[in-house]
């Protein structure tokens, strides 16, 4: 007799019907996979139109060096210029082709390479500096002609790509830069005087081109249309024009170098400085476009100022003031739209304080102490850092800036006889103010340090005051004046009073140096009455530490009241 099942119970599993889960494929390490599989990885990639790209430019460079080519200069240019324009035509029908197959990777990679080597014409025309200005007006408007009817048949077939107008537009213009300089650079060379000129319209024009014409072309990216959809096909990508931008700029960038190499101008390193301002700038202002990454913005924000560093260092002090000023307007510009930003703040105040120190630099001024740029230039770097040390409030921190303005202070005082007891007293002084900040039961040894401090510094005002250094006095005068003011201040900023051993040693130091001529007459009192007075003074403080002895010392309070109540 079957027994019966109840209605809720589980249906029995059969074992021949369980299914197991497949187990985790062990981890393989990528340098341990097969050659294939790199092979595959790399072919993926189609390193063949790259490679076939260098090569064609090694090709040109092989023949417009050969000296048995026929013809000779002329005939080289023609070869590689007609050859170059046959690739580049090649290039953009392959990429039409590929992009009807929906081969977008091969597609892409097509188009870039023509980007990259739209130049490089007006770069052969450059080289060949003595051919007939004929040829060249003709060579350059055949290229500029030629690029712009491979970029009109690519914007019109291509209809996936994204190449919007307004990249159009600013390619249109960057191209007839590149046409206009050969042109130019030839027309000058006639008047030229000398094989390496410092004067002239050739030589001035040369600098006008690093430092105005390449920054302008720079700053066009500031002009390029803002994303406003969604990446979806690999054409469409919005960092696309960005990319194709930066492959125009490149190509001017060496068309550029190439002139001035021709023509036998020296490159000099200031010749950079205002190409990458403008291209801080630019990376600053639209890097949204292309990646977001969370606390970058502040970093940008100091390239443009760590530019103009190259001008200082390199001997350019113009470029560095003018640069550097007008870092300020953009900081402030920015600052009235973002008003709460620290970072827009410091670098505000620092790009002020490097303003007055590059015209310190360019003009004599006698400083106080008898302070160079570069000295200042420390002192300034030495104040930042010592607004973050104040800032973070931790006691650490506070020796280790009292140890930085010690030994600052004691490098741009070195030649003065009270060089090194200003150092130790701006040393101890700054410890003492940032002090004010410390919270003692949050840190260990906080209390200790800032006694430590108020008796270091006694004791060495009482040892400066017998010196009789020039200034000595007044050196004593302003550290306790300053740690008396910022006593108060702190009080009504921190809603309580701070510890009370600060002012009374600063109340101690103000008069030790009136205090030591009022002695003078002093010393002709008999020692035994002194040693009467002490005494009574010792008395004095003894009785103070009875009286107060259960506040400072709670352990002994406590037994003597377990004391009295066993007692009772």
């Amino acid at each position: 007799m079957e027994t019966p099942t109840e209605p809720n119970a589980a249906p029995e599993e059969d074992p021949d019907l369980q299914i197991t889960a497949d187990p985790e494929p062990p981890f393989e390490h990528p340098l341990l996979r097969p050659v294939s599989y790199w092979v595959k990885k790399l072919l993926v990639c189609n390193p063949f139109y790259l490679v076939s790209a260098a090569l064609l430019l090694y090709g040109f460079y092989l023949v417009s060096t050969d000296a048995n080519f026929p013809g000779k200069e002329i005939a080289q240019l023609a070869f590689n210029f007609s050859a170059l324009q046959c690739y580049e035509v090649l290039l953009v029908a392959t990429a039409i082709l590929l992009a009807r197959r929906r081969i977008w990777y091969d597609s892409n990679l097509l188009i870039f390479l023509e980007n990259g080597l739209i130049l490089v014409p007006f770069i052969l025309v450059s080289q060949a500096a003595l051919i007939g200005q004929g040829t060249v007006w003709a060579m350059c408007v055949i290229g500029g002609t030629m690029a712009l009817l491979r970029f009109a048949t690519l914007k019109r077939v291509h209809l996936q790509f994204n190449l919007p107008s307004r990249l159009l537009a600013i390619g249109v213009v960057l191209l007839l830069v590149n046409v206009a300089l050969p042109l130019i650079y030839r027309t000058l060379n006639d008047s030229k005087v000398g094989t390496k000129p410092t004067d002239g319209a050739a030589y001035h024009f040369n600098q006008y081109s690093w430092f105005l014409i390449l920054p302008a072309i720079l700053a066009l990216a500031n002009a390029l249309p803002r994303p406003n959809q969604a990446d979806g096909l690999l054409p469409q990508r919005r960092w696309i024009p960005a990319g194709l931008f930066a492959l125009w700029a490149a190509g001017s960038i060496v068309h550029l170098y190439s002139l001035g190499y021709i023509y036998n101008f020296d490159w000099e390193t200031p010749f950079i400085v205002p190409p990458l301002w403008v291209l801080a700038w630019t990376i600053c202002n639209r890097h949204t476009n292309i990646f977001r990454l969370r606390g970058l913005r502040p970093a940008l924000l100091v390239a443009p100022a760590a530019v103009t560093m190259i001008a200082a260092i390199n001997s350019a002090p113009h470029m560095f003031l003018i640069l550097t000023g007008l870092n300020i307007l953009a900081y402030a510009i920015l600052l009235l739209k973002e008003s709460s930003s620290l970072t827009l703040w410091h670098l505000t105040v620092l790009s002020l304080g490097a303003l007055g120190l590059g015209f310190i630099n360019l003009h004599p001024v006698r400083l106080p102490l008898d302070l160079n740029a570069t000295q200042c230039l420390w002192a300034v770097a030495l104040a930042y850092v010592c607004y973050w040390i104040c800032v973070s409030r931790h006691p650490k921190l506070g020796i280790f800036g009292a140890i930085l303005v010690w030994l600052t202070v004691l490098r741009i005082s070195e030649r003065y006889v009270e060089g090194p007891h200003l150092a130790l007293q701006a040393g101890i002084i700054f410890l003492l103010l940032h002090s004010l900040l410390w919270t003692d039961q949050a840190h260990p040894g906080a209390k200790g340090a800032r006694i430590f401090g108020c008796c270091l510094w006694l004791l060495h005002s009482l040892i400066l005051v017998p010196l009789a250094l020039p200034h000595g006095t007044l050196i004593l005068s302003m550290g306790a004046l300053l740690v008396l003011a910022s006593y108060v201040i702190s009080r009504f900023v921190r809603s309580h009073w701070p510890p009370l051993i600060l002012p009374c040693v600063a109340t101690v130091v103000l008069f030790t140096a009136p205090g030591s001529h009022l002695a003078e007459p002093a010393q002709s009192v008999p020692i035994g009455l002194w040693v009467v007075a002490g005494s009574f003074m010792l008395f004095v403080i003894g009785t103070i530490l009875a009286l107060t002895k259960s506040k400072w010392h709670p352990a002994t309070a406590t037994a003597a009241a377990a004391t009295e109540t066993n007692q009772t």
